[in-house]
């Protein structure tokens, strides 16, 4: 499933969500152009992504992002939006450059 965020004509920002399995899904692709950053446009995005996953019966949602610098503020939403680090889960695996994050979310 894919989402995106509109001002008026402009594209702010978008994400998607994979199934893992019926209740796990994964945030892939979240992006905000660079026009639109430190606006709040990314907690919105998640926010929107959050509240869909609930309307799919989505009880835990992960996401993986870079360990290094330039995904500093993606991690910073991240915490912001309550995930919290964990270990790789599906598919993925320890990975220097990579970090997982995961967040329970009720109905």
């Amino acid at each position: 499933k894919f989402w995106s965020l509109w001002e008026n004509d402009n594209l702010m920002g978008c994400g998607a969500l994979k199934f893992l399995d019926k209740e796990h899904g994964e945030f892939k692709s979240i992006r905000v152009h660079d026009k639109f950053r430190g606006q709040n446009n990314g907690i919105k995005v998640i926010n929107h992504l959050i509240e869909e996953a609930k309307k799919l019966k989505i009880k835990r949602l992960s996401i993986e992002t870079g360990a290094g610098k330039f995904f500093l503020p993606a991690r910073k939403l991240f915490d912001k939006c309550g995930f919290k680090v964990c270990e790789p889960f599906a598919h993925y695996k320890e990975d220097i450059n990579s970090m997982y994050y995961t967040k329970l979310i009720n109905e």
